[in-house]
């Protein structure tokens, strides 16, 4: 007999694998095997078994467990002996190591790290698959979840991570180091944090003399950890990176040694000086010395003002060791035509060649016989002559290297492109002192890169450096700047003469005005506007026109609402793509790739470029028409908005979601200009997108601006404004400003209901209105009741409900009936009888699954599972919750705290803490993230505390740290609601 629980738990005999009988048989079993040859108490098997549950009797424990036996040993008698013992008080199952999975594979693991410290891993490889043929998935698998095998569950899992890089190690000992990167493309996806893989996968790469993958392998980590977990890799990988740049780790086995470096003598450097050292640019530097010599034709691009020339330099400088013939740098900025080109190189490498022959052939038999290197800085003006000249030099059989610095490739053979982005920034500058305190303190997260550089030119002008309040200025002008070097250093010049304040209000204004300020050479980077309009002059007038109309999108964007704006009648739409990719091609867009939930391609223009081009705009007469062009376009998407509640509503949330910074600027703009007074009806459309995604708070107070702004009288566009304005204070937690605008909006719907019937004497203002204006009037109102209901406002959901019915009454749309029934049913929550509630919900539920309606179908999920929460029927309302999370899932994932909260009330009424007070910490998390007041459930507080009372603090305190790093999407994804990679 053999107990097999790496995986589904299986007892093995001779006739076959066979499973347990039933949960808690499986529970026992585990509990048994975790604690194998030790005894397990009849409470402990209890509690992991059956949880809390009081009424479970030792009775009830010891026929499971007779069960058990016969499953064990098939020929067992209480005369004859078995696996499981019988102790005072407990239970034991008594097996030999290698008659249960777990034991033996840890033996084999132990195993298998002393043979590798012994130094046979030939021997270590075989034991390391032995063990892992072993694994055959989760430990314990049908009770996995269980806070009881939790943590064993969890001790056997990274015991096979270890395991797994052990056999790794004894891979690369053995010489196979094909298949142990083969291994650690796999493990470094599944174990992205798992800094051991990452160093491993970095030193084989390096061993095999693939030096430049190695060090992009560590820029992958590096990025991941930043981009996750706001951290830098540990010292070992940092030390690995220094010493693959330096040459120094150690081949791998297997590998031919490479033959010892000759020394040879320095070549003269041809560079110019530079009094201050490189910022920010640490990773890039490292990047690229890598590629060179190795690659013979490097060009570095990026927007102009990014630093290409600095880092060029400081690349070349740091090179200069490896090419024994010299470093030679070639400014092109003063050369206007490209046939020139080869004769500033012939000149700054100071040839005498005869001028009646022909320049490029003599040129590049002279450079093909020498290792240097070459630079070539601002080529894109002269595309057409560089590329040429290089194409030359670096052509087969060449020792030669060219390292060249343009706004867009030069696209030869053999180019390898460096696209270089502006200094990172600090996404949470302004957010509060304890940046500035980390700052003053000099921690590692102290200031971003593009700070680091402000301050230091700062110091070098003489300035006092800031407090830790006014980094967060610093910050903020660095931002406003995009990060670009050229404009940051132009910005801290004028910290000499301006406040923090002062510069901070200049360069949000228009930052492409910046000027050096005093003695700087005299080229094109003289100010910011100088080097974009370097750039401008390039472009075709095609290009030029694109560039200008895209100003009017701040924020990035996709290729729709670019064609909406850009387009012209100088314009063929169909070109507007192939302009588009020109302009990221020459630096002045950013390609961000698909940035949205729709998954469209997305470009944006920097701050800078955004300046530079809308006084373009604004020269050519253009800007009141483009952006004419861009709020039509944006009304059009949003009266495109489907039924409430349909799936299809999900993408349009996306397109939304998507074109959103043009959304809000269409939005602002009809606050501050002479609002049209169909413009108040979009706040009632967007109203449950601005749920779904999280922007409760600005909802409202846009919705607050433009009802002061419309100045208009008593109509259904300011009444649906209005009701959808209380909707989102009541999300906010604000009933104070709600009430008002249901007492001013409420009696105006009564009014168009007996205008629409024809009872009444109808008021002057009020006359009948479309059938589909009145179907945007009862959605209002449904969104206003469900926002009521999530702040348990049950009285205005009563309120709203008994004007919606009449509403759905008068327009006899079956839809709306819907929706009005589920909010009827909501309100019955406080009011009727709570089984009746939660029967009609069912019923409704089923209604809405036929109509396939997501809201009404998550609404009344909701009306279930409070009432099992009130029913204290806490499995069933696990059920009907999780059956909630995934509709709501499917539109978005604004307001999901609430959900969460209700998944934590159930585990903490079971005795789950280990559960529970997780999802208490992200529901509150999620909470205070969209600005909605916390807990909303009616009893999570007593519930709460009578958990923090049962668990120990320190371990109360681990599970609200874990928690607080939760979403609901990862939530639903552990509790397999959704797909593992879906969103």
């Amino acid at each position: 007999m053999r107990v097999r629980d790496l995986g589904p738990l299986l007892v093995s005999l001779a006739d076959g694998d066979h499973p347990c009988a039933g949960a808690k048989q499986a529970a026992i079993l585990a509990l048994l095997a975790m604690r194998a040859n030790e005894r397990v108490t009849v409470d402990d098997l209890v509690m992991g078994a059956w949880g809390y549950d009081a009424s479970v009797s030792a009775s009830s424990v010891e026929n499971h467990v007779w069960r058990l036996r016969r499953l064990l040993d098939p020929s067992y008698s209480r005369s004859s002996s078995s696996s499981l013992v019988t102790e005072a008080g407990g239970y034991r199952l008594a097996l030999a190591p290698d008659a249960l999975d777990s034991l033996a594979f840890e033996a084999l693991a132990e195993r298998a790290g002393r043979l590798l410290a012994d130094g046979d891993p030939a021997a270590a490889l075989a034991c390391c698959d032995e063990a892992l043929r072993l694994w055959r998935g989760t430990p314990y698998e049908v009770v996995a979840h269980i806070t009881a095998t939790t943590a064993a569950t969890a001790r056997l899992q990274e015991l096979r991570e270890q395991l797994l890089e052990r056999r790794i190690d004894a891979l690369m000992a053995v010489g196979a180091v094909g298949s142990a990167l083969v291994e650690l493309e796999s493990l470094t996806v599944q174990h992205p944090f798992r800094e051991r893989l990452w160093a491993q996968r970095m030193t084989a790469l390096a061993g095999s003399g693939r030096t430049d993958e190695a060090l992009q392998a560590f820029q992958r980590v590096r990025t991941l950890m930043r981009d996750e977990l706001g951290l830098e890799p540990g010292p070992e990988l940092r030390r690995l990176q220094q010493q693959i740049l330096r040459q120094e780790a150690a081949p791998m086995a297997g590998s031919q040694p490479s033959p010892p470096p000759q020394p040879r003598p320095a070549g003269i450097v041809h560079l110019p000086r530079r009094a201050l050292p490189l910022l920010g640019r640490a990773t890039e530097l490292a990047g690229l010395l890598a590629w060179l010599p190795q690659r013979r034709l490097v060009t570095v691009t990026g927007p102009g003002g990014c630093g290409k020339t600095r880092l060029a330099i400081d690349v070349a400088r740091a090179a200069a060791a490896r090419f024994p013939d010299g470093v030679w740098f070639v400014d092109l900025t003063a050369v206007t035509d490209p046939r020139l080109v080869v004769d500033a190189v012939v000149s700054a490498l100071g040839l005498a060649l005869d001028h009646d022959g022909p320049t490029l052939p003599t040129l590049a038999a002279f450079v093909q016989e020498r290792e240097l290197l070459l630079v070539l800085d601002n080529c894109e003006h002269v595309l057409d002559g560089a590329a040429a000249v290089v194409d030359a030099l670096v052509e087969e059989g060449s020792r030669a290297a060219v390292l060249t610095t343009s706004r867009e490739p030069l696209a030869v053979d053999g180019e390898a492109v460096w696209p270089l982005e502006p200094l990172s920034l600090r996404t949470d500058a302004g957010a509060g002192d304890d940046a500035g305190a980390g700052a003053a303190a000099g921690g590692p997260a102290a200031v971003s890169d593009a700070a680091e550089l402000f301050l230091a030119r700062m110091g070098q002008d003489g300035v006092a450096g800031p407090d830790s309040a006014d980094l967060r200025l610093v910050e903020r002008i660095c931002a406003a700047v995009d990060g670009l070097p050229l404009a940051i250093e132009l910005a801290a010049a004028r910290a000499r003469s301006f406040t923090l304040d002062e510069v901070a209000e200049q360069v949000e204004d228009d930052p492409s005005r910046l000027t050096r300020i005093g003695r700087g050479p005299a080229d094109h980077r003289v100010t910011v506007w100088s080097a974009i309009e370097w750039s401008h002059r390039l472009l075709s007038p095609s290009e030029q026109a694109v560039h200008r109309r895209l100003s009017v999108l701040p924020g990035p964007f996709t290729l729709p609402v670019a064609t909406a704006v850009a387009q012209g009648a100088e314009l063929d739409v169909a070109e507007i793509p192939d302009l588009l990719a020109r302009l990221a091609h020459r630096s002045l867009l950013v390609a961000v790739g698909a940035g949205g939930r729709g998954g469209r391609a997305t470009f944006r223009q920097l701050d800078t470029v955004r300046a530079h081009a809308r006084q373009h705009l604004a020269e050519a007469g253009e800007a009141v028409a483009t952006a004419g062009r861009r709020d039509g376009w944006v009304r059009h998407l949003l009266a495109s908005r489907p039924r409430l509640g349909q799936p299809q509503e999900a993408a349009w949330f996306d397109a939304v979601d998507d074109a959103y910074p043009a959304v809000r600027a269409t939005l602002q703009t009809a606050v501050r200009g002479d609002p049209d007074p169909r413009l108040l009806r979009l706040g009632a459309r967007l109203f449950y997108s601005w749920y779904y995604r999280s922007r409760v708070i600005e909802a409202r107070r846009w919705l607050e601006s433009v009802i002061d702004a419309a100045q208009v009288a008593e109509s259904t566009e300011l009444t649906i404004a209005r009701i959808a304005l209380a909707g989102t204070a009541l999300l906010s937690g604000r009933v104070d400003l709600a009430q008002p605008q249901l007492d001013a909006a409420l009696p105006q719907v009564e009014r168009i209901l007996r205008t629409e019937i024809g009872e009444g004497e109808a008021l002057p203002q009020v006359a009948r209105i479309p059938h589909d204006e009145l179907l945007e009037l009862g959605e209002a109102l449904v969104g206003a009741a469900d926002a009521a209901w999530a702040k348990n406002e049950f009285a205005v959901v009563a309120r709203v409900s008994a004007v919606l019915t009449e509403v759905a009454a008068v327009a006899d749309d079956p839809l709306l009936h819907l929706l009005a029934e589920k909010v009827d049913c909501v309100a019955g929550l406080t009011t009727r009888d709570l089984a009746v509630t939660a029967a009609r919900a069912e019923a409704l539920y089923e209604r809405a699954l036929a109509a396939d309606n997501l809201l009404a179908q998550w609404s009344m999920c909701g009306v279930r599972q409070i009432s099992c929460v009130l029913g204290e029927d806490p499995q069933t309302g696990i059920v009907w919750a999780d059956r909630l999370i995934a509709a709501h899932l499917r539109l978005g994932d604004g307001g999901g705290g609430a959900f969460l909260e209700a998944l934590a009330n159930f585990a903490a009424l079971i005795g789950d803490g280990d559960t529970a007070v997780p999802l208490y910490a992200a529901s509150q998390v999620d909470a205070r993230r969209v600005g909605m007041v916390w807990p909303v459930q009616l009893n999570s507080d007593v519930l709460l505390e009578r958990l923090r009372a049962a668990i120990d603090p320190q371990r109360f305190a681990r599970l609200w740290a874990d928690g607080e790093r939760l979403t609901l999407w990862d939530v639903a994804r552990d509790r397999g609601l959704i797909a593992a990679g879906g969103r």
